[in-house]
């Protein structure tokens, strides 16, 4: 839990500092589409295809910085991060993925929903009793997948307030010996939900307006 405070107070120092420099870079035409964010959210981590048996819920947050490609696509770097104290000791999990996310609507308040997939490393360790032939610990650290969708809501030009849902899964697991044959795979998956405070730069004078009206577009 200390590490996740710790992730959660270097992202409102990240925000007091974008919003520093943010009035002025977006008044320059010539700078770098880029975006950043950060937000928090809950999460249920634990073993995959268990009918949710010996999953743990706790809070858990999430970064991500890229270039904007497109006024449709975003392209970037994302840490998806979760802890939990329990019985047994600390749970954890970590996700980091390279991710494209799209905005396939092309109108209205819907232009503002997108759909996120990525790939990249996730890294876990908690607790299994209910799936296991004994109380043990399932540690994976492999190649995961992330995929998810969210939605933009204008706050304040730059910043957007995003919401999401996720899920984050690694894959490639082999047998477990303290699983139940049948009651799940050595693999953790991540179901996260939440909020992120995410500044949008663009070339574009309309990218504050509304992406209905180009709101990442780049000439």
């Amino acid at each position: 839990m200390a590490r996740l405070r710790i992730s959660i107070t270097a992202f409102a120092t990240a925000v007091v500092l974008i919003g520093v420099v943010a009035r002025p870079s977006a008044a320059q035409s010539n700078g770098l589409n880029l975006w950043l964010s950060g937000g928090v959210g809950a999460a249920q981590v634990g073993p995959a295809n268990t009918a949710a048996h010996d999953r743990h819920a706790g809070l858990s947050a999430t970064f991500g910085g890229g270039a904007v490609v497109s006024d449709r696509l975003l392209a970037g770097l994302q840490a998806s991060l979760w802890s939990h104290d329990d019985g047994q000791g600390t749970s954890r999990a970590d996700f980091f993925t390279v991710a494209l996310q799209g905005y396939p609507l092309p109108f209205g308040p819907l232009a503002n929903v997108y759909l996120l997939a990525g790939a990249g490393v996730g890294s876990s360790s908690f607790s299994t009793q209910t799936v296991t032939v004994d109380s043990s610990r399932l540690n994976a650290t492999r190649f995961a997948v992330q995929f998810g969708l969210g939605y933009d809501i204008p706050v304040f030009c730059p910043f957007w307030l995003t919401t999401f849902v996720q899920s984050l899964n690694t894959i490639g697991g082999g047998a477990n010996p303290h699983i139940r044959p049948g009651e799940g795979t050595d693999n953790a998956v991540m179901l996260h939900a939440g909020f992120a405070l995410t500044y949008y730069r663009s070339r574009s004078a309309q990218h504050c307006s509304g992406r209905s009206s180009d709101v990442r577009n780049v000439p």
